[in-house]
C-alpha cells in the first residue's frame, strides 16, 4: 500500500484534523481497504474521520461494508 503513506504522513503531521472531500464517482474493495487504513490512522492519533461530498456508489459501498456506520459512530 506504499500509494496511501503520503496520505498517512499528511495525517501523521497535521496539527489538529483533516476533513476529507471523497468526491469520487465510484469505490472498489482496494479504496475502501485504504479508507480503513487511513481511519485507522486517525483514530490512533485521536482524531475523527469526516467525509464530505459522498456520491451514491462510494456511499452504497461503504454502507453495505458497514464502514459508515463505524466512522459515523465516534
Amino acid at each position: 500500500m506504499a500509494k496511501i503513506d503520503p496520505i498517512l504522513t499528511v495525517v501523521e503531521n497535521a496539527p489538529q484534523g483533516l476533513v476529507f472531500r471523497l468526491d469520487a464517482q465510484s469505490l472498489d474493495t482496494s479504496g475502501l481497504d485504504v479508507l480503513e487504513q487511513l481511519h485507522k490512522a486517525i483514530v490512533l492519533r485521536g482524531g475523527r474521520l469526516v467525509l464530505a461530498g459522498l456520491n451514491a456508489q462510494p456511499k452504497a459501498v461503504m454502507e453495505r461494508s458497514g464502514f459508515l456506520e463505524k466512522i459515523e459512530s465516534l
